[in-house]
């Protein structure tokens, strides 16, 4: 990990990480890394520290941990939900946009070819 491209605080996130998967688990782990820290501040991490970031996440789990991981979500807490412009879901519509972009920062878009 390129420690001077991020704050202390993810630097402290990641080995809180590593501890809580050895202690409690992938699941505990996963919750907490991409479904506390990530999710919820990924519109507010900046452009240049994404890469470093994105690759520390990848470094901790693996591609098929996240896809999994992401596809649970989506699917216990997502399900259902429809982006809108109505004032009462705007928090949901915020939420789900923020799970769509930490998805396709994390995980690698498959082309149509590639799943035949």
């Amino acid at each position: 990990m390129k420690v001077n491209a991020l704050s202390n605080f993810w630097t402290e996130v990641f080995d809180a990480t590593r501890g809580t998967r050895e202690y409690f688990g992938l699941q505990s782990s996963l919750d907490y890394l991409i479904g506390e820290k990530f999710i919820g501040r990924v519109d507010s991490i900046a452009v240049e520290d994404m890469p470093a970031l994105v690759a520390e996440i990848q470094n901790i789990f693996t591609e098929a941990e996240l896809e999994d991981y992401m596809d649970r979500l989506a699917a216990m807490k997502y399900r259902g939900w429809r982006l809108s412009r109505d004032n009462r879901t705007e928090s949901r519509t915020c939420e789900l946009n923020r799970y769509r972009k930490a998805r396709e920062l994390l995980l690698p878009i498959e082309s149509p070819k590639s799943k035949s």
